[in-house]
């Protein structure tokens, strides 16, 4: 199943002596797991891998919330706001995110 421990960390504190470790992937996770799943012929299991395998060993009912992905290219943006740099910052991927519902 799928977690995420995104690291929206301001450049100052990425690129200093001492930094502050991880990567900000909040804004692309998703689209980067399609992309993964369908690379490797399985993007029939990124629901259950993102969310039903949760539901079914937890025992809990997610909210009523969708999020629709498509095969559409997605720029990242090299920034957020004024100092967060996403991971694949500048980069092109495949996969957009289309609605959330």
């Amino acid at each position: 199943m799928f977690g995420s421990d995104s690291a929206p960390h301001p450049l100052s504190k990425k690129e200093c002596c001492g930094c502050a470790a991880g990567v900000f992937t909040a804004p692309i996770a998703l689209q980067v797991l399609a992309d993964l799943f369908d690379r490797n012929g399985s993007i029939h299991n990124l629901q259950v891998f993102v969310s039903d395998n949760a539901h079914r060993l937890y025992g809990v009912t997610p909210a009523k919330k969708s999020v629709t992905l498509v095969r559409k290219p997605f720029d990242v943006p090299a920034i957020y706001g004024d100092t967060v740099v996403p991971m694949y910052a500048g980069e092109t991927i495949p996969w957009s995110v289309a609605e959330i519902g």
